[in-house]
């Protein structure tokens, strides 16, 4: 899934690289979460997401879902495909309260209450996951184009970053990291080098991500 946004005239002053743009989506996942709209940005979160990868490491395993649980884990799913995105939620939500060791059931959570227009309460169930489990690429990925929708760019990187350190292998957040990089950070190397390694990683690749490859190596060169 792509989420369409405009892209600012800020690289290079090149307001043609708009029409670019206008084509050009953020991967989410559900999976996913959507975002955008740059602000500034204040703090440095290096410390913050590193410490909270570091201690999540170390603990221990959670228990699987009880069958109940996986009942109503697997309802809860069931309604939101079907549009009922509050039921789903209350399901969810009481679940999440009871086991909120379950990092893929406060990401979910996070992500139907992202749909709901709830971007805060979006934002800490993705940090409860990433606290429970670093690794959880659903979270990571979501948390990063929320962060990016409140102008907090530096931060979306390092979420980025971190799922990428879990799973490098990941088209998706590659891609994310390479929008995020020309278009917000104006780190162009990181761009290009993100999206080569999002078309190697795509069975087919993109003609769009072909070209805007071509058009950064010339930018570079």
């Amino acid at each position: 899934m792509h989420q369409i946004r405009d892209r600012k005239c800020f690289i290079g002053g090149h307001c043609a690289d708009a029409l670019k743009a206008a084509a050009m989506g953020l991967v989410v996942l559900v999976f996913a979460g959507c975002a955008a709209g740059p602000s500034p940005q204040s703090g440095d979160a290096t410390t913050e997401v590193t410490a909270a990868a570091t201690s999540a490491k170390v603990r221990p395993e959670p228990a699987a879902m009880t069958p109940v649980q996986q009942k109503q884990y697997d309802e809860a799913r069931q309604r939101a495909s079907s549009g009922q995105t509050e039921e789903a939620i209350a399901i969810l939500a009481a679940l999440q309260a009871e086991r909120p060791d379950l990092a893929a059931v406060s990401a979910r959570l996070a992500w139907l209450q992202q749909q709901h227009g709830n971007v805060e309460q979006a934002i800490e169930l993705n940090k409860e996951a990433l606290d429970t489990d670093p690794g959880n690429e659903m979270a990571t990925n979501n948390l990063a184009l929320l962060l990016q929708s409140k102008g907090e760019f530096k931060q979306a990187r390092e979420y980025l970053d971190q799922g990428l350190s879990w799973h490098p292998d990941s088209p998706k957040l590659h891609y994310n990291l390479a929008v995020l990089s020309e278009l917000y950070l104006l780190d162009l190397p990181s761009a290009l080098q993100h999206y080569q390694r999002y078309q190697t990683l795509e069975p087919n690749g993109s003609e769009q991500v072909k070209g805007w490859i071509a058009d950064l190596q010339r930018r570079l060169n």
